[in-house]
């Protein structure tokens, strides 16, 4: 259970350092519980297929318009950080 400890905390950690890669975070934690690659590429996979579910949410949401805009921005940072366009 330690080293799971310790992923989490590199990953809360890092988690607003900008210039990081979330993807080596995710694969890190999920290398750590024991997840092979083809299992955390499906994770990714469905991560990515979730994300127009997501924004559609938020715009349902009973937010005001300036926190839907925030949480959209958010949430579309966190993946471009996920899915890096290169």
């Amino acid at each position: 259970m330690i080293p799971f400890r310790v992923s989490i905390s590199l990953f809360t950690s890092i988690l607003y350092h900008k210039g990081y890669k979330f993807r080596v975070v995710f694969t890190t934690a999920f290398g750590t519980i024991g997840l092979d690659t083809k299992q955390q590429e499906n994770l990714f996979k469905k991560m990515e297929k979730a994300k127009t579910k997501w924004l559609e949410f938020i715009d349902i949401s009973f937010l005001n318009e300036e926190m839907k805009t925030g949480y959209k921005n958010l949430i579309l940072d966190r993946f471009n950080r996920i899915y890096p366009a290169n």
